[in-house]
C-alpha cells in the first residue's frame, strides 16, 4: 500500500472513529434531553415523551398532553433521525387526536407535516408544523405553527397563522396569526409570558339570532415574575364592532381593554378557578365567589376601557356617544382597608327619537375615590350568604325565618364599615328636554368618623341652569350641604341593606318582619343635623335678560332622635326638629313689568316667585323681601314673631301691602 493511500485509509479511520463518537455523543444528548421530560405548565398541565422504539440513527417518540402520567393524550408521533452533532425529526398528529379534532373542530384534516431540526451541541431547534384542513364549509384552510429555541435564554417563542376558519355557518374567523414566548420557570417548566394575537375579522351569530362582527382583533399578554407574585397585563383591542340583536343595531369604533393586575400570588391561576368551577356542580354563587378571589388576590388591579365612537340605533331612536373611557383601580395590598377609584369621561353624547333631540351632554366626568373598604369580610359575606343561583338574585323570597348568623355577621360588618368617599361629577354642558345646564360641578365628601357619625359635605355649582318652559335661568347658581348623621351604624344598615349585592344578601336571609323592624328602628334612631347650608344664584328671564337679581338663602337643622314607627315618625320629627332658616328675595325680581308680562303670566315659576311676596312672613327690607323662620323647642318664629302677630299682607293689582315701614323687627 502506497503512503498516500495509508494517509486516506487513516484518515477514513479517524473520520469515521470521530463520527461514530459524535453519533454516540448525539445519541447521548438526545437521552439527557428525553430525561428531562416532562415539562410542566403553571395552568396544571404537562408535556411527557415516550420512546417506542431505537436504534443508533433513528428512534420513534411519542408526545402527550395531560395533568399527570394517569391522565395524558397521546397528541404528537415522531420520527427521529440522528447525526453527529445534529438531528433532525419528522412529527404528525396521532390519528386518535386527528379524529378527536375533526369532531370537536368540524373540520377535516387532509395533512398535518411537522419538522423540526436541532443542535445538541448549540441547544438549537426549530421546528414548522403545516396543517391543511376543510372546514364545515368545505374550504380548504391553511395553519403554519414555526418553534423557535433560544439557547441563550432557554426561551421559547412560537408564530402562526391561521388563513381562516368557519367553525360552523354563524362562526367565522379570516386571517389569524399570533406571536407567543414561554419563559422558563426552573428545571422542567414553562410559563406562557408574553402573547399578541390578531384577527382580520371574527362574525358570530348565536341561536337568538344575534349577530356579532368584529374587525381587526387584538389580544396581548405579557407576564412578569417577582419572588412568589406575578404582574399580568391584558389588553383587547378592536378596530370596528358591530352588533345586531333584538331589533338593535350597535356600532363601536377603536374599542379598547386593559387589565392590569400587579402582585398576583403565585398559586392563583384563571385556569386553576376554572377547573375548580368544573369539578363540582357549577352554581352564580360559586362563580362569583371564584371572580372574587381572582379579583382579590392581588396588590392592585386597574381596568379600563374606551372608544371613540358608539352609536345604538333602535327603530327612529338613536343613541350616538363620542369618544369615551371608564377605569376602575383598585389597591389592596391590605384587603381590610382597600381602595378603590372609579372614573369615567364622555366626551359628547346625543339622543333621538325621530327629529326630537331627547339629551345632548358635552364633556361629562366623574370621579369617585372610596378608602378604607374592607373588601376582605364583604368578599366573606357574598361566599357564606349569598343565593346559589342567580335568578335568586332578582327576587326576595318571603321568609319565615332569619338567619341568625348572618345577622350577627351583617351587624358586625356593619359596625365596622368605615370608608371614605371623595366623588366629583361635572358637566360642560346638557340639555335634556326643555332644561339646559351650563358648567356643572358636584363635589360630595363623606367621612365615617369613629364618633359613631357620618359626615357629608355637598357642594353643587353651575354657571347656568335655564328652563326654557318657564322662562327662567339661574346664573352662577352654588349650593352647599353640610350634613351629619348619627348614629353611623343605623345609617349604615340602612344604606347596605338597599344596595346592589348588600340587599340580595338581606333580602334571602331576613324575614320580612325583621327587614321592617329593621328598617323601622334604624329610621327612627337617626338624627341628621346641617350646619350653616346655603343656596344662592342670579335669577334672570329666558332666554331674553331683563331682571338679573341674586338670591340668597341659609338652612341649618337638626332632626332629633325620636321612638316612633315609621307611620308617625316623620311628622314626630316635624314637631320636635330645630332648624333656622332664612331667604332673601330681590324686588326687582317680582315687581311688575309690562315689558315681562307675558312670561308672568305663562310661567308657572315667576307667578309663584311674584305669590311670595304676599304668603304671610314675607316682609319688604332693603329693596329685598325677606323670610326668617327658626324654630327651638316646637316653637316657630317668624321674622323674630310668632306667627299669630303677623299681619297678614293684602294684596292689591299693583305692588303688595306690605311696605318697608312695616318690616317686623326680630326680637
Amino acid at each position: 500500500m502506497n503512503r498516500k493511500a495509508k494517509i486516506m485509509t487513516n484518515l477514513s479511520v479517524i473520520t469515521l472513529v470521530l463520527a461514530t463518537g459524535a453519533q454516540f455523543y448525539t445519541n447521548h444528548k438526545i437521552d439527557q434531553t428525553l430525561a428531562q421530560f416532562p415539562y410542566h405548565f403553571t395552568d396544571d398541565f404537562a408535556i411527557y415523551v415516550e420512546q417506542v422504539d431505537k436504534d443508533l440513527f433513528t428512534r420513534d417518540l411519542v408526545f402527550s398532553l395531560g395533568t399527570d402520567e394517569n391522565n395524558k393524550t397521546e397528541i404528537i408521533s415522531t420520527h427521529l433521525t440522528s447525526f453527529p452533532f445534529a438531528a433532525v425529526a419528522r412529527s404528525e398528529l396521532t390519528a386518535s387526536v386527528v379524529r378527536d379534532l375533526n369532531k370537536k373542530l368540524n373540520v377535516t384534516i387532509d395533512q398535518n407535516v411537522i419538522k423540526s431540526q436541532f443542535s445538541v451541541v448549540g441547544d438549537y431547534m426549530q421546528s414548522t408544523m403545516e396543517t391543511q384542513f376543510r372546514d364545515i364549509t368545505n374550504n380548504t384552510q391553511s395553519l403554519t405553527t414555526d418553534l423557535n429555541f433560544i439557547a441563550k435564554t432557554h426561551f421559547i417563542e412560537i408564530e402562526a397563522a391561521l388563513s381562516g376558519f368557519n367553525y360552523d355557518a354563524v362562526t367565522k374567523f379570516h386571517d389569524v396569526k399570533g406571536r407567543y414566548t414561554l419563559q422558563p420557570l426552573g428545571n422542567h417548566s414553562y410559563d406562557l409570558v408574553k402573547a399578541d394575537m390578531n384577527a382580520a375579522s371574527v362574525d358570530i351569530k348565536d341561536g337568538e339570532n344575534n349577530h356579532y362582527k368584529i374587525n381587526k382583533l387584538n389580544y396581548q399578554l405579557e407576564k412578569s415574575f417577582n419572588d412568589n407574585e406575578y404582574d399580568l397585563n391584558v389588553f383587547v383591542k378592536s378596530e370596528k364592532i358591530n352588533v345586531l340583536a333584538d331589533n338593535k343595531e350597535i356600532n363601536i369604533d377603536n374599542f379598547a381593554i386593559n387589565s392590569q393586575q400587579q402582585g398576583i400570588s403565585r398559586d392563583v391561576t384563571f385556569h386553576d378557578e376554572l377547573i375548580k368551577l368544573n369539578q363540582e356542580t357549577p352554581s352564580f354563587k360559586k362563580a362569583l365567589t371564584a371572580g372574587l378571589d381572582y379579583l382579590l388576590d392581588n396588590k392592585k388591579w386597574q381596568f379600563t376601557t374606551k372608544f371613540e365612537a358608539l352609536s345604538v340605533q333602535r327603530d327612529t331612536n338613536r343613541l350616538n356617544v363620542g369618544s369615551s373611557d371608564f377605569a376602575v383601580n383598585f389597591s389592596q395590598e391590605n384587603a381590610q382597608s382597600a381602595n378603590v377609584e372609579f372614573s369615567a369621561n364622555v366626551s359628547s353624547a346625543v339622543a333621538n327619537k325621530g327629529d326630537e333631540t331627547l339629551l345632548q351632554l358635552q364633556k361629562l366626568a366623574l370621579n369617585s375615590k372610596s378608602e378604607q373598604l374592607n373588601l376582605a369580610e364583604s368578599a366573606v359575606l357574598i361566599q357564606d350568604y349569598f343565593p346559589e343561583q342567580f335568578a335568586d338574585t332578582l327576587t326576595s323570597p318571603e321568609k319565615d325565618k332569619d338567619n341568625v348568623k348572618f345577622i350577627k355577621a351583617f351587624e358586625a360588618f356593619a359596625k365596622n364599615y368605615k370608608p371614605t368617599t371623595d366623588s366629583k361629577f361635572s358637566v360642560a354642558q346638557l340639555e335634556l328636554s326643555d332644561i339646559l345646564v351650563k358648567d356643572l360641578q358636584v363635589t360630595i365628601f363623606e367621612n365615617l368618623s369613629q364618633e359613631n357619625k357620618i359626615y357629608n359635605n355637598i357642594a353643587l355649582n353651575a354657571a347656568q341652569v335655564a328652563l326654557s318652559k318657564e322662562n327662567v335661568a339661574f346664573n352662577e347658581l352654588a349650593l352647599t350641604l353640610p350634613l351629619e348623621a348619627e348614629p353611623s351604624l343605623s345609617l349604615q344598615i340602612l344604606y347596605l341593606c338597599t344596595q346592589s349585592a348588600y340587599a340580595t344578601l338581606c333580602g334571602h336571609n331576613l324575614s320580612a318582619k325583621t327587614a321592617q323592624k329593621w328598617l323601622n328602628d334604624n329610621l327612627a334612631a337617626l338624627i341628621f343635623t346641617i350646619n350653616n347650608s346655603t343656596i344662592s344664584s342670579e335669577i334672570d328671564t329666558y332666554p331674553k335678560a331683563s331682571r338679573a337679581s341674586k338670591i340668597n338663602a341659609t338652612f341649618s337643622g337638626k332632626l332629633p332622635m325620636v321612638e316612633k314607627n315609621v307611620k308617625d315618625m316623620l311628622a314626630a320629627k316635624w314637631e320636635a326638629k330645630e332648624f333656622d332658616f332664612s331667604v332673601a328675595i330681590p324686588a326687582k325680581l317680582v315687581a311688575n313689568d309690562a315689558e315681562d308680562s307675558e312670561v308672568e303670566t305663562t310661567s308657572n315659576f315667576w307667578l309663584w316667585l311674584k305669590g311670595l311676596k304676599r304668603n304671610d312672613g314675607f316682609a319688604l327690607k332693603d329693596e329685598n323681601y325677606r323670610l326668617h323662620i327658626t324654630m327651638q323647642g316646637g316653637k316657630i318664629l317668624i321674622n323674630g314673631k310668632d306667627p299669630n302677630e303677623i299681619e297678614q299682607p293684602q294684596p292689591t293689582e299693583s305692588e303688595p301691602a306690605v311696605q318697608p315701614s312695616e318690616m317686623p323687627t326680630e326680637q
